[in-house]
């Protein structure tokens, strides 16, 4: 395939941008001092997270015997870690379009890789010692770290097809084809994404090197390191390459943990964790 480079800061400024309530969810949930009565208050003046606060408790998932119409009792059955969570996804699905008609990797695959490793890096944390601000950090840190993928999905489906079919091939990467074909790699992309919504380290740290974890001191890109190996290694959707990056020794002892012990979490409660996430997603597309 011919190398070009491509406009990326002309199409992030046609990208939308996290809507008013985003940001005051964020602040709210991250404040120990804060309640559900607090979060109320911003949510209600939201309709559109309202609906999907409400479409979330009352999914299959939960089971109630009783429709939840209240808001308040709402955000106290999913509790305020959940509702953040949901109010990022419900954003950032808001600002991505997908042809599936064009893009080789299908807008299902995608969001299923994405939410697997949301997922299941939080299972990790919650397993391998993780703090809690880990295991409360890790869903968005996960659904997020190929935001740039999908902002090439969106806007340059053709040329990342043939990066595609080019990785395929080669058996390598997806990011040193995008930089030798397209000047710039979905990291490079992600995090500049990430800095225009103000998102937190955490978050761009896991989108830069997911892939190089020994590059991160965040114990959330390693819990995700290890999720996004063994989903590639499983073929558990798709984002546009399978290829599984190494996670080293000094990784697994940082985590406390080794590959086997993170198949036995994966094979234990991916399924129920898909489900569960797939409950919560669905409620934020």
């Amino acid at each position: 395939m011919a190398g070009q480079q491509i406009e990326v800061d002309e199409k992030l400024d046609k990208m939308a941008t996290l809507n008013y309530t985003v940001p005051k969810v964020m602040a709210v949930a991250n404040d120990l001092n804060s309640s559900a009565r607090d979060l109320v208050k911003v949510i209600q003046v939201d309709p559109v997270l309202t609906a999907k606060v409400l479409k979330m408790v009352n999914s299959a998932y939960f089971a109630l015997r009783d429709e939840v119409t209240s808001l308040s009792k709402a955000i106290i059955m999913l509790g305020i870690n959940t509702i953040k969570n949901l109010a990022m996804s419900t954003a950032v699905a808001g600002s991505l379009k997908f042809n599936d008609d064009v893009s080789k990797v299908s807008s299902e695959d995608f969001w299923r890789y994405s939410v697997g490793a949301a997922a299941l890096s939080s299972q990790f944390a919650r397993e391998m010692r993780g703090g809690r601000q880990e295991v409360d950090n890790n869903f968005i840190v996960g659904l997020l770290h190929v935001i740039g993928k999908a902002f090439l999905i969106q806007f340059y489906p053709n040329e990342f097809n043939a990066v595609i079919e080019e990785t395929m091939r080669l058996k390598c990467p997806s990011s040193l084809v995008e930089k030798q074909h397209l000047g710039v790699t979905h990291e490079e992309i992600g995090y500049k994404l990430a800095e225009r919504w103000q998102l937190p380290d955490p978050v761009k740290d896991g989108i830069l090197h997911y892939a190089n974890p020994e590059a991160s001191d965040y114990r959330s890109t390693r819990f995700l390191a290890v999720a996004s190996a063994l989903l590639k290694e499983a073929q558990i959707g798709f984002a546009g390459d399978y290829f599984v990056h190494p996670i080293t020794d000094t990784v697994w002892e940082e985590l406390g943990s080794d590959k086997d012990r993170a198949i036995e979490v994966m094979d234990e409660h991916l399924d129920r964790e898909l489900e569960k996430a797939s409950a919560f997603i669905q409620g934020g597309l």
